[in-house]
């Protein structure tokens, strides 16, 4: 009992550590999704097994399905390059007016 709930312990930390990789919102909660479908196999290593039976490693899973699931993943776009905030007020007022900017 004590080597299941100790690959439970493992498996629900690796999920929760690709999920945090590929920027998931909430990866303690995201994880949900995927502990069902997944186990340590032979080699030791975490796998998801889909409802075919293939198993994948669970960080290649977790990639492919944040790819897809845009609404459960952080947005990490920098901005470009200079001042990173909304900068619309900043600046000469005559500069902007010229240009027919507000």
């Amino acid at each position: 009992a004590k080597s299941t709930a100790l690959k439970a312990e493992q498996v629900n930390k690796t999920i929760i550590q690709e999920l945090e990789k590929a920027n998931g919102i909430n990866p303690t909660e995201l994880a949900r999704l995927f502990i069902n479908n997944s186990s340590v196999d032979d080699t030791g290593s975490v796998v998801y097994t889909d409802d075919n039976g293939n198993s994948v490693p669970i960080g290649e899973h977790i990639k492919e399905w944040a790819s897809k699931s845009s609404w459960a993943i952080k947005s990490v776009q920098n901005p470009g390059s200079g001042y990173g905030g909304n900068n619309s007020h900043i600046g000469n007022t005559e500069l902007r007016d010229a240009f027919g900017l507000k």
